[in-house]
């Protein structure tokens, strides 16, 4: 072989243990986001690139034309590997191998490559085994993928290079073949980015949007979407209804039709989406978060579920602090729904306090409702009494709610009403029927379900009410159960 020859089928021997390295670190990389990866599976990943390089190098010979075909495709697919992960499966099944398939192909092609340097010197094997551990490197170094798509070129260049003396019809017909796969496989790299944060997801993550205060990101598994709000769950497509029919039509129901209503934070539209079902008036939204609610405006993955409802005539957008905007309020509404965050902190912990209720009571006509999502009362039990005992020591009568949501896990809500006692709220309630409404899930069978909570099986007797000065809820929810 030429030096020419020799030196090309050298860096493209460098080129592909260093995209294998990529592949490989893009393989461990998925093993961390398991608490249970073990280092044994680093070590079968290892040692199966390992096996293959060597076995190829000393027992597999390919013609030249096979070995160029082999080559191609293992830069066309080492640049989709890590997303090819996640098709249709995501990591969990299926998709799970392909990383380990990708490792044992890219393996057993950059073996062979090595026979075509025909130059058994030690040295050849530590830079090639030095572009391997530089691929790993680097690819934790960088998240996004477009530069394999520059590789990628880069290879084929080198291919043609190393075969241009003794060009042939053949290797011209193969180049030219490939030039679809090629583009194929970049465009496909550019529109599955691997997101910079998808260490931190089970699925692919397919959209991500940092704000000053906040981390959006969207995961996607068999056509659903988990939504994440700094890396917490806050709903999902598959599911959603679960949580937002439980919180929206009871309550809707129980004060009757021509409302004017408000809801403080359901910035993702979702909670606006089922009000909308009933015969209002008016719908106020104050969000919390000024850039979720227009990122749910505009953004399809959130349009597609809510239903654009946030650019609807009825539906008004009040960009003001909610205690500012509660405080200064003439209005009078007959229902408020209150869907924030939950209590991770003394900013959250004031939307559950005895003052924040006290402003939506004013708020209300006289015979009107309140409602707020409780966080699971049997994962954080004592924090979800004490909301309850709060709206109730601001003046409501009180009717808890509960339902198991399947991404979410058991989640309840609590209704407040100005004018019925207790008993009457909780009679009220399992007489609600939604035929008349376009429900996925509630109905009245549902609502006895709803209301039934069997036996306490924690004493919360010492609950303190929650305000202000004696912030509790978010010590409460902090000691919860949450892994139980």
């Amino acid at each position: 072989m030429s030096s020419y020859n020799k030196t090309t089928a050298y860096l493209f021997a460098c080129l592909l243990a260093f995209l294998c390295g990529t592949v490989t670190s893009n393989q461990i990389h998925v093993f961390v986001v398991f608490e249970g990866a073990l280092f044994l599976d680093w070590v079968l990943l290892g040692t199966l690139m390992v096996a293959a390089v060597v076995t190829s190098h000393l027992y597999v010979r390919v013609k030249s034309l096979t070995l160029i075909a082999f080559q191609i495709g293992v830069l066309c697919i080492t640049a989709i590997a890590y997303e090819l992960s996640f098709v249709t499966h995501g990591i969990a099944q299926i998709g799970y191998a392909v990383p380990y398939l990708i490792v044992l192909f890219a393996g057993m092609v950059l073996g062979v490559s090595l026979n075509a340097l025909k130059n058994k010197n030690e040295e050849w094997y530590l830079v090639v085994g030095a572009m391997l551990v530089m691929g790993m490197v680097v690819q934790n170094l960088r998240t996004d993928r477009l530069w394999i798509s520059y590789l990628v070129i880069f290879g084929v260049l080198l291919l043609f290079l190393q075969n241009y003396p003794r060009i042939k019809r053949s290797y011209a017909l193969l180049f030219v073949l490939s030039l679809p796969v090629i583009v194929i496989s970049l465009i496909y790299n550019n529109t599955a980015v691997a997101k910079a944060n998808q260490h931190r997801y089970y699925d692919k993550v397919v959209y991500s949007m940092t704000g000053p205060f906040q981390q959006i990101d969207i995961t996607e598994w068999k056509g659903n979407y988990w939504f994440y709000y700094n890396n917490v769950n806050q709903f999902s497509s598959i599911d959603e209804w679960l949580y937002t029919e439980p919180m929206v039509h009871p309550v809707m129901e129980l004060s009757g039709s021509d409302k004017m209503v408000l809801i403080i934070g359901g910035e993702n539209g979702i909670i606006a989406r089922e009000i909308l079902k009933h015969d209002i008036d008016t719908l106020d939204i104050v969000p919390l978060d000024f850039d979720l609610v227009r990122e749910a405006s505009h953004n399809r993955f959130f349009t597609e579920v809510n239903k654009n409802v946030l650019l609807r005539d009825k539906v008004r957008i009040q960009y003001s602090d909610p205690f500012r905007f509660l405080h200064a309020n003439r209005d009078k509404y007959d229902v408020i729904l209150i869907d924030v965050p939950d209590p991770l902190d003394l900013e959250l912990n004031q939307y559950y306090s005895k003052e924040f209720y006290e402003l939506c009571y004013s708020s209300l006509h006289k015979n009107g409702f309140l409602v707020t999502q409780g966080g699971s009362p049997y994962f954080a039990t004592k924090a979800f009494t004490a909301i309850e005992n709060t709206i109730f020591a601001a003046n409501f009568s009180t009717l808890p709610l509960h339902n198991q949501v399947l991404s979410l896990g058991e989640w309840g809500w609590v209704i407040g009403s100005k004018q019925m006692d207790s008993a009457t709220l909780l009679s009220s309630a399992r007489n609600l029927k939604f035929d008349h409404l376009d429900t996925r899930w509630i109905n009245n069978e549902a609502m006895q379900l709803l209301v039934s909570f069997g036996k306490p099986y924690l004493i919360t007797d010492s609950i303190a009410i929650n305000t202000i000065k004696n912030p509790v809820i978010h010590t409460y929810y902090k000691s919860g159960t949450w892994k139980f």
